[in-house]
């Protein structure tokens, strides 16, 4: 077989060999260059996926959910309602007086008290023959008829005294609303939602609808308070609705 020759290098290309040689980069070289490269790629790709969340990001008024449940934990300070105050705690008398009011206003109230005088009165007469020789079982029943509700009203207003005996409740009356503020518990009213507001000789009662009320007695809520009671109710409230006595 025939082998081919190599021809002899000269020196100008063994030198040029060794020039290329010395120029070409070490492993160190390599390996640092491969790191600089691969640390600006993990930044590129960092700075993509923040770019989206500040283009998205839009400054808003609204709360963050953790004000929010701040505020709503927030303890409800009485001190931090305008207006004039006054300490009220129910007593059996002014109860009983506005049960008996209550009652009578109703149909259902005349209605008992017509039977139980009917029952009293018909045995008497000449036409009720009948009715004559069971007449003091007609007059005991005509009594309990009539004085029944009377002693369950009493019941309920000393029931109410003891239940709330030491528990007095604090209202708060300014222009705009009514506060009431019971231990742990508030509430707020507007005037305009007042269904009607009656002013007696020794109360005002208070009536949220037509059967719920609250009373005040007058010796409880000092002269400031029914000054300027007199004064918001007529104005606050929907005509009609406030029944004040008038003033000498």
């Amino acid at each position: 077989m025939n082998r081919e020759e190599k021809k002899p290098r000269s020196m100008a290309d063994i030198a040029r060999s060794v020039s290329e040689l010395e120029d070409a980069p070490t492993k160190e070289e390599i390996l640092e260059a491969a790191d600089q490269a691969r640390e600006e790629t993990v930044e590129e790709n960092i700075s993509e996926e923040k770019e989206p969340e500040e283009a998205d990001a839009v400054p808003s008024d609204e709360p963050s959910e953790e004000e929010k449940t701040e505020e709503e934990e927030a303890p409800f300070d009485p001190e931090s309602v305008p207006g004039v105050r006054f300490l009220i705690e129910p007593k059996k008398a002014s109860t009983f007086r506005f049960l008996v009011r209550h009652s009578m206003t109703r149909v259902s109230g005349w209605v008992v008290l017509a039977i139980g005088i009917l029952m009293i009165v018909l045995p008497f007469l000449p036409g009720a023959a009948n009715m004559q020789k069971q007449r003091v079982l007609y007059v005991v029943l005509g009594i309990a008829m009539i004085v029944l509700p009377y002693v369950m009203m009493y019941r309920t207003a000393i029931r109410q005294e003891r239940r709330l005996a030491g528990k007095p409740v604090q209202y708060i009356l300014n222009d705009v609303e009514l506060t009431s503020v019971s231990g742990d518990q508030h509430g707020s009213l507007k005037w305009n939602q007042v269904y009607r507001l009656i002013e007696t000789k020794d109360s005002f009662i208070l009536y949220m609808d037509k059967t719920h009320a609250v009373v005040w007695p007058v010796e409880q809520m000092g002269p400031e308070a029914i000054k300027e009671l007199r004064r918001i109710a007529p104005q606050a409230m929907e005509p009609g609705r406030a029944r004040l006595m008038e003033q000498k």
